[in-house]
């Protein structure tokens, strides 16, 4: 079978030369309405030399888009400070991270990784990433170790970075993610807000927040930064899974005490994780920090319907979770 869309338009068509077209076809050759009459000989050349360019530029743009295939990932490596590595090798100017590559950092050096049409990646002291993933439908990393911080304006959940015991999906925004080599870590958010896979769910971390990441469980509970000392304290004895069951319903009491209205969206996620026995104590504080929106029931938030949970997030006011499901399956949770 012959393949040459571009020069006869035989074979399958090549979607990336047909897009090309389309945008180039008001600059196509119209023919003069009366036969007879000859076009002026500026205007014929004028056409033919435009034909020639739009030809021209079909060509590079389908070989270019060819050339970078599956695989070829256009991400570009810069150096900070130190001396940054890229595959075990002193980063050079121009250097550019390859499909399963590696960037390395010492107690010395930073690097900044650009992702054409996604955003950037500050890469801190004492760290290492790997690239996972670059194709047109999203952009993966790993964090094996260390700290960077995302810069990302990208649609929702089309770049995530794994670590040991999570993975980060972005949602348009700014956040710093932190690991050890074993797991342990921390996500903090500056704008917009990350969605971290836990189990089968998910934990949303929105702007000002922070959330622990303890391996095995993974992500704990969000905390807003300027939460009472008292209410990060109780919370992280809950996330925390040791507590004897003699001990586990009155700390859990205490931290729901502690709750201000903000911290409503922490309750929210304490409703999700807390056992059965005790979720009905979660959901009267929420109810009473938060109002259940028209048409939810206790019965709803009580056996954890997704649609009624999505609802009571929607009026907290962070974020509406159908976007964050639209995109659900664009970055995939938990890899």
């Amino acid at each position: 079978m012959r393949d040459d869309y571009l020069w006869d338009r035989s074979g399958p068509v090549d979607l990336a030369a047909e897009r090309l077209e389309r945008s180039l076809r008001p600059l196509r050759h119209r023919p003069q309405k009366n036969p007879f009459q000859p076009a002026a000989p500026r205007r014929t050349w004028m056409w033919i030399v435009a034909g020639l360019s739009a030809a021209a530029i079909v060509a590079v743009a389908v070989i270019a888009w060819k050339a970078r295939g599956p695989g070829r990932s256009s991400w570009e490596v810069a150096r900070i400070a130190g001396q940054p590595v890229v595959d075990g090798s002193s980063l050079h100017d121009g250097a550019r991270l390859a499909a399963a590559g590696f960037v390395e950092t010492d107690g010395a050096s930073q690097a900044a990784i650009t992702i054409p049409g996604c955003g950037r990646i500050e890469v801190f002291e004492n760290t290492k990433v790997t690239l996972v993933r670059d194709d047109k439908k999203s952009q993966r990393m790993r964090l094996a170790r260390g700290r960077i911080r995302a810069v990302i304006s990208a649609p929702p959940r089309t770049f995530a970075v794994e670590t040991y015991a999570t993975t980060a999906n972005d949602l348009g925004c700014a956040y710093t993610l932190a690991c050890s080599e074993l797991g342990r870590g921390d996500l903090h958010v500056q704008t917009g807000w990350v969605g971290l896979t836990r189990g089968r769910g998910e934990v949303f971390v929105p702007a000002g927040a922070s959330c622990h990441i303890v391996p095995p469980a993974g992500p704990g509970t969000p905390l807003f930064d300027d939460a009472s000392e008292a209410f990060r304290s109780l919370v992280l004895q809950v996330d925390d899974g040791a507590t004897s069951p003699a001990l586990r319903d009155p700390i859990l009491r205490a931290a729901l005490a502690a709750a201000r209205p903000k911290d409503a969206m922490s309750v929210w996620h304490l409703l999700t994780s807390a056992p059965p026995d005790l979720r009905w104590r979660v959901l009267d504080r929420l109810t009473e920090l938060q109002p259940l929106p028209e048409g939810v029931t206790r019965g709803d938030l009580l056996r954890l319907d997704p649609a009624a949970l999505d609802r009571v997030w929607d009026a907290l006011g962070f974020g509406a979770a159908a976007l964050f499901r639209r995109f659900g399956a664009v970055a995939g949770a938990g890899g």
